[in-house]
C-alpha cells in the first residue's frame, strides 16, 4: 500500500470541515506522545465533534499556543484555557483555548481492535499514570525496549 503524507495544516483543515458537517475523522497517529496508551504509526485516532462540556483527561486534537497541531490529554481546565500533556511526555506542557480544539478523541483502532478513549477504566488508567509521572521515564524506557 502506498503512504501519502500530508501536511498537518491540510489534514486539520479537513478534518474540522468533516467534524463541523457531523462526521466522524479517522486519522493515523503520528510520534509517540502518547506512549503507552496510543503508538504512533500503528494506531488510529477516531476523532469527532465535541458535542458536551471538556473535562479533564479527555484527548484532543487542537492548536496549541505555538500555532502547532497535537493530540494530547487534558490535564487542567482554568477559564478558557487547556493545558494538555501527551502521556509519553515527562514534563513538557501545551496550553490552547477550548476554541482551538478541533476535535475530540471517542476511540483508538489498531487493526481490527477499537477501544473507547471515554470509559470509567480508560479515564481511571489515564489518573494513575499522570499520577505516577516521576516514575514515567524508567516505565517509558523498559515498555519501549518490549514493544
Amino acid at each position: 500500500m502506498r503512504r501519502v503524507l500530508i501536511a498537518n495544516d491540510v489534514i486539520a483543515e479537513e478534518t474540522k470541515r468533516l467534524i463541523d458537517e457531523g462526521q466522524e475523522v479517522t486519522l493515523r497517529v503520528k510520534g509517540n506522545s502518547m506512549l503507552p496508551f496510543i503508538h504512533g504509526d500503528k494506531d488510529m485516532a477516531v476523532l469527532r465533534s465535541v458535542s458536551k462540556p471538556l473535562s479533564r483527561w479527555d484527548i484532543v486534537l487542537a492548536y496549541d499556543t505555538r500555532g502547532v497541531l497535537v493530540l494530547h490529554r487534558i490535564i487542567k481546565i482554568e477559564d478558557n484555557v487547556l493545558t494538555l500533556m501527551g502521556d509519553g511526555n515527562l514534563k513538557g506542557v501545551e496550553q490552547c483555548k477550548q476554541t482551538d480544539v478541533i476535535a475530540k478523541l471517542e476511540a483508538v483502532q489498531r487493526e481490527e481492535r477499537r477501544w473507547d478513549c471515554n470509559t470509567r477504566n480508560a479515564r481511571l488508567k489515564a489518573v494513575i499514570w499522570f499520577r505516577i509521572r516521576p516514575l514515567r521515564r524508567y516505565l517509558l524506557g523498559v515498555y519501549r525496549r518490549i514493544i
